[in-house]
């Protein structure tokens, strides 16, 4: 293979951690269903077990709350002590500061040495911030106010998170320069709130929030005039009173993975939850579910997942018979799952026409899996649609068939003056195991005729 392959040890994407599911707010943009959730509390054994996942995680991966209220856990500050210091920068959590936190609690939070503290702010006025978060007499405020000298004092990074509602959108300008002179946030993100389902009456009382489009690109210039071109500040304005009313309407998931990634790319995601049970990235995908208390070496469980689902993701890309191309290659090779692909059987015809090409990126995970990225012209220069495209991978002299993630290049179509190329490039994710030295290994575009492949190089 004529491409320099770089070796890196596998890492999950992230860890989401909630170490309590009650919750002393009830925001009108959860998208959390209460009729469905029994709270719980982590005990600190559990939350021990989780520990070994801080090395096998990202920067910035370790969700230590994720969608309830932290600091409902009586031994909230205990956990965050118990992460071992060098792992301590890719963790964070999320917290409401609606209960009244003790000196010693915000103290403790502020030396963490975690990366960050997430803080949703909506708004400075009081009776709205009861309305908009479904609480009375909370103690936001003064928490924050500590909490953001606190900060200050002892070096910790703080994120606000500011929800752009029908309500607040015209407090936001003088909103954004007041956190900024008293809390210098590390990053201050304004958004309008995500797509969910949940019950009809809290989607009611999030779709009375949501601006029309017009409405909210007019009112929206203010907030870009008061960010003034900060890097920090992040404005979103892309889910509107419209889109909304359409979404609402469908049969979807809040937590499905986007079309946009890569099969299987959402495996690398654990999900925990306070009673200690889990899965890794949507629960359809895997089916795979663990339970923390009853993990003897969680280390070991969590490192061999990485292989498993490595495997999975590898094996939504390997085909298996060709005659099954009718039924979508894609399809078919998502029924596959973990199978060991098959060789074809089907005769290829290596062409010795040589259209432009690139294997941009070769990177070996855990030594045996192997991710390609690249573009080539062949597929778009024999009309093959992108939901068509067929690659093989020559071993030897036998080859096995792989169906390509398509992934957008105007570069190449700009560059080669050939709009056809706009969906010229692809990525590949291909399990070694059994396979000959990776320098042996050629990948190929092909398609297919009445009686075999015409098949193209990459180079």
């Amino acid at each position: 293979m004529n491409a320099t392959v770089r070796e890196e040890k596998k890492k999950y994407e992230f860890v989401s951690i909630d170490t309590a599911s009650p919750c002393n707010a009830r925001c009108i943009f959860c998208f959390n269903d209460w009729s469905n959730i029994k709270g719980a509390i982590m005990k600190p054994e559990v939350f021990e077990k989780t520990l070994p996942l801080l090395e096998m995680t990202g920067y910035d991966g370790f969700y230590v709350s994720c969608l309830f209220e932290p600091t409902l856990n009586p031994d909230f500050s205990r956990l965050l002590t118990m992460m071992p210091e060098s792992g301590r920068n890719k963790a964070f959590f999320t917290t409401n500061l609606v209960k009244k936190l003790s000196d010693e609690d915000l103290t403790a939070f502020s030396k963490a040495n975690i990366d960050h503290i997430n803080i949703s702010l909506e708004t400075y006025d009081r009776a709205l911030y009861d309305r908009l978060t479904g609480t009375k007499g909370s103690h936001f405020y003064e928490n924050l106010e500590r909490l953001g000298v606190l900060a200050k004092e002892n070096g910790m990074k703080l994120r606000l998170i500011t929800m752009i509602l029908k309500s607040n959108i015209d407090e936001l300008p003088a909103l954004i320069k007041k956190a900024r002179e008293e809390l210098s946030p590390v990053r201050h993100e304004l958004r309008t709130p995500y797509y969910f389902k949940a019950s009809k009456e809290q989607m009611d009382i999030a779709e009375s929030e949501l601006l029309p489009r017009m409405e909210l690109d007019e009112k929206g210039k203010a907030l870009f005039d008061a960010a003034g071109g900060a890097d920090n500040i992040i404005i979103d304005l892309s889910n509107d009173l419209e889109s909304f009313q359409k979404k609402r309407n469908e049969d979807f998931d809040t937590h499905i993975t986007s079309s946009s990634e890569r099969p299987g790319s959402a495996n690398f995601r654990v999900r925990i939850e306070s009673d200690g049970t889990g899965h890794f990235g949507h629960r359809s995908e895997t089916k795979e579910l663990f339970d923390l208390e009853k993990l003897d070496d969680p280390g070991k469980y969590f490192s061999e997942a990485l292989v498993r689902l490595q495997s999975l993701e590898a094996s939504n890309f390997f085909l298996g018979e060709l005659s099954e191309k009718k039924k979508s290659l894609f399809s078919f090779a998502k029924k596959k799952e973990a199978k060991k692909p098959a060789f074809l059987t089907l005769p290829v015809e290596l062409s010795e026409i040589r259209f432009p090409s690139s294997l941009d990126e070769a990177v070996l995970f855990d030594g045996r899996f192997l991710h390609l990225s690249g573009w080539e012209t062949a597929s778009a220069k024999n009309n093959i649609s992108s939901k068509d495209r067929l690659f093989l991978l020559k071993d030897k002299e036998r080859f096995l068939a792989l169906k390509p993630f398509t992934v957008k290049r105007p570069d190449v179509a700009n560059a080669l003056s050939d709009n056809s190329l706009e969906d010229s490039g692809f990525d590949l994710v291909i399990d070694t195991n059994g396979l000959s030295d990776i320098k042996d290994l050629s990948l190929y575009s092909a398609y297919q005729t009445s009686e075999k492949l015409i098949a193209f190089e990459i180079a």
